[in-house]
């Protein structure tokens, strides 16, 4: 997995790194609320897909399993707000 930046890497106030999705929810989902409420740019950056976890059955390949991670991400950065956060970002 190669990371890409931005051009421009805008000045965050908190940067939150995890080792695969979901872990940002856990553990500091409420501090980037808060940081968020108060409009302040935070990104995150998920180090993994999570496609080598459990798929409980819902997911026939690593493949699927990473699509499923990324799509469950991809709602909760909503949730929380980061896609709508001028200056936040995710990686």
């Amino acid at each position: 997995m190669t990371l890409t930046y931005p051009p421009r890497m805008p000045r965050l106030k908190l940067l939150v790194i995890v080792p695969h999705p979901d872990d940002e929810v856990f553990g500091s989902g409420g501090t980037l609320l808060e940081f968020l409420s108060r409009d302040e740019p935070c990104g995150l950056v998920t180090l993994t897909l999570g496609d080598a976890g459990r798929n409980l059955g819902l997911c026939e390949s690593r493949a699927e399993l990473a699509e499923l991670r990324r799509h469950e991400l991809q709602t909760c950065l909503t949730a929380l707000g980061l896609w709508e956060q001028a200056g936040s970002w995710h990686q």
